[in-house]
């Protein structure tokens, strides 16, 4: 048998009702932030001087390797940002599961 309801508010008090909220509001915090990472991620591509390091590579005043390690190093850090910020997705993804 259904239990009888206690109205509107019955529905707004419910501890699972409510969790299911904070995990929602949770999610689009991380999305908001995940989006702001991917934004400055797509800046620092723009702002690379990828000519004048290439130059730097013809005139011998840096190496090829010197210059894509720093490339790499340049995104890896900036996008670790975005790996912790999927792992708090899965795990609040997993509460609401």
């Amino acid at each position: 048998m259904i239990p009888k309801s206690n109205g509107p508010n019955s529905i707004a008090s419910n501890p699972i009702i409510l969790t299911i909220q904070n995990c929602i509001d949770e999610l689009n915090r991380i999305s908001s932030e995940k989006d702001q990472i991917m934004a400055e991620g797509v800046a620092i591509h723009e702002s690379l001087n990828a000519i004048e390091d290439l130059m730097k590579v013809q005139a011998k005043e840096k190496s090829k390797e010197t210059v894509f390690e720093e490339y790499v190093q340049r995104y890896k850090t900036h996008f670790a940002k975005n790996e912790e910020k999927e792992a708090q997705r899965q795990e609040i993804s997993k509460t609401i599961a």
